[in-house]
């Protein structure tokens, strides 16, 4: 019966002393697997620019293409554009329906009415954009998408764009808001950095972003630029 304590006790003594490596080491043989990656993907857009360096305002027709890189902990594996139009009568954004996303292969709805299907090169036929693309290379990513405002309204849209990893993680460094002035006659594109947003003139051709556009998943506003 000694005998049985006295092993109970070395068995004790013996787990009181390793399960706390175990926990606190994740990344060494003894862990218990990979370290979790909480934070999202970094996103960043990388073009359309402005051609000069002291510009803001970025030329574009009906179609543009949209370039971006992804990095972080864990490579980006979904993508998602979303797009609204802001409507000067009312001072409201009014939802389009047009979005597109990557989630293993390229889609897009032309409006609400229709449902997800594959986006290729017979959707913008004729404007000399090569297909999508998504290239992962060990946590980063490089995509770009061309962009239709073809038979859309004139005016102001706004376009978010958020990323994701495997793990459904995703945070204020995955999204970026663009503004878009469509017009036929001088398009006029502005991006937007997340946290940093370019001030606007309150004008009716030309009006601030609304501010239920400037708030992210968590509910923070976007910081103005001063």
């Amino acid at each position: 019966m000694k005998k049985n304590i006295n092993q109970i006790k070395i068995i004790i003594g013996f787990t009181v002393t390793i399960l706390p490596f175990l926990f606190l080491t994740c990344d060494s043989p003894l862990g218990l697997g990979d370290r979790l990656n909480l934070t999202g993907p970094i996103l960043t857009i990388i073009a359309p620019v402005p051609e000069k360096e002291d510009q803001t305002d970025i030329q574009v027709g009906d179609y543009f293409e949209l370039k971006g890189i992804t990095t972080g902990e864990a490579p980006a594996t979904r993508l998602e554009i979303q797009m609204t139009r802001f409507d000067n009568r009312t001072n409201t954004l009014i939802e389009l329906g047009r979005e597109w996303k990557y989630d293993r292969i390229w889609q897009w709805k032309k409006d609400s009415d229709v449902s997800w299907q594959h986006y290729t090169q017979d959707n913008y036929q004729g404007q000399g954009f090569s297909n999508p693309v998504w290239t992962v290379s060990g946590n980063d990513v490089s995509w770009n998408i061309p962009i239709s405002l073809h038979e859309l309204p004139k005016g102001d849209f706004f376009i978010s764009i958020r990323v994701w990893n495997a793990a459904g993680h995703s945070d204020s460094n995955s999204v970026v808001k663009i503004k878009v002035i469509h017009d036929s006659d001088d398009p006029e594109l502005t991006i937007v950095r997340y946290n940093k947003l370019l001030p606007g003139n309150g004008s009716a051709g030309n009006p601030d972003i609304p501010v239920e556009f400037l708030v992210d998943g968590a509910g923070s506003l976007l910081e103005q630029i001063k």
